[in-house]
């Protein structure tokens, strides 16, 4: 049974903030306290305030673009750093907002170009290299995204982001070690960074080091006690380890769970390890769930077939199994060889 799990490894996304300016203005000013503060809105009324008054005026657009940005309205923020932009071709931080925001709605290529002529502006930008190496990453160049972090971290080798995400770029190709290297520098250098120890354990763990995998993210856990992905990466850790009883591994799924509702991976891998258990009903209630969550998920329709069959429920397990087939046409094969 598969235990699909889209915390395998995460992102870190550097947060791009404001640089705090004195240009006479006071409605700049005060707009950029507000954005200190997560005033986002009155930061906004007051940023506007300054354009009326000095339409030129491409710092007030790209600080707007900014409050915008962090309220989610990205059309409102690119259309601002558009502005800024072309009040100042050479407003470095302006292109890398926007490309954030591009990448934040899906525009890679987009984000991808605006973080290059950042850097042509400005080479020593490490900023840009992480961000662009996230946009390379998602468009699948995994060498390019590996390099630009690498340049990122010769610029600032103290850039703890950086190496995480070269330790995400670099696990996707299988060099595991290599990434499980780059999770520790990131951990030397911010000895709290959850993100760093839940990687280095999940790179642990497909180096099959159970034990120091789940040493990682007990440590996850105990920086941020209210975080559910350490508790649904330790649940998977101890999921895997052979003849181990799996009431540790449902104890943190159903701690996962407490935090994060609608966490459908830990409700996948609850229902995995109450299998094990031998409570099948169990299982079956959790793949329900995933199902409720998310009603286009096969492999859920596939995992609760299987239950069922092994609640002798052959007709409905028959009936999972077919949706499984419409869902995911690809596997037809697969899920006719179970129902024979």
């Amino acid at each position: 049974m598969k235990i699909i799990s889209r915390y395998l490894f995460m992102v870190v996304i550097a947060t791009l903030f404001t640089t705090a300016v004195t240009y006479g203005d006071d409605n700049v000013n005060s707009g950029n306290q507000k954005i200190d503060a997560n005033d986002y809105l009155g930061a906004i009324a007051d940023l506007t305030k300054a354009i009326a008054i000095d339409a030129k005026n491409a710092q007030a657009y790209h600080d707007r673009g900014y409050a915008k940005k962090s309220m989610r309205d990205y059309s409102g923020a690119i259309d601002d750093y558009t502005k800024a932009i072309s009040l100042n071709s050479n407003f470095s931080a302006a292109y890398i907002n926007r490309g954030y925001v591009k990448d934040a709605t899906g525009d890679y290529s987009g984000a991808i170009e605006d973080y290059t002529k950042a850097l042509q502006i400005n080479p020593k930008e490490a900023l840009a290299y992480v961000n662009r190496g996230l946009s390379k990453d998602s468009i699948g160049d995994l060498p390019g995204a590996i390099a630009d972090y690498t340049k990122a971290i010769e610029i600032d080798p103290k850039n703890a982001p950086a190496y995480v995400n070269r330790g995400i770029t670099t696990a996707k190709i299988g060099t595991f070690q290599n990434a499980s290297a780059d999770f520790t520098k990131a951990i030397e250098l911010q000895p709290n960074m959850i993100q760093a120890f839940n990687n280095r354990g999940r790179a642990k763990m497909l180096m099959k080091d159970l034990s120091g995998a789940i040493a990682d993210f007990t440590k996850a856990i105990e920086i941020d006690p209210k975080n559910p992905i350490g508790y649904f990466n330790r649940g998977s850790a101890n999921s895997v380890i052979i003849l181990r009883d799996k009431t540790d591994a449902i104890t943190d799924f159903s701690k996962a769970i407490e935090l994060d509702p609608n966490f459908a991976a830990a409700y996948t891998g609850r229902g995995n390890a109450r299998i094990m258990s031998g409570d099948i009903n169990g299982g079956i209630a959790d793949m329900t769930t995933v199902i409720k969550l998310n009603p286009n998920d096969a492999s859920a329709y596939y995992n609760r077939g299987a239950f069922k069959i092994l609640n002798n429920d052959k007709n409905s397990a028959l009936a999972d199994f077919n949706k499984a087939i419409e869902l995911d046409p690809k596997n037809a094969e697969m899920y006719k060889l179970l129902m024979e």
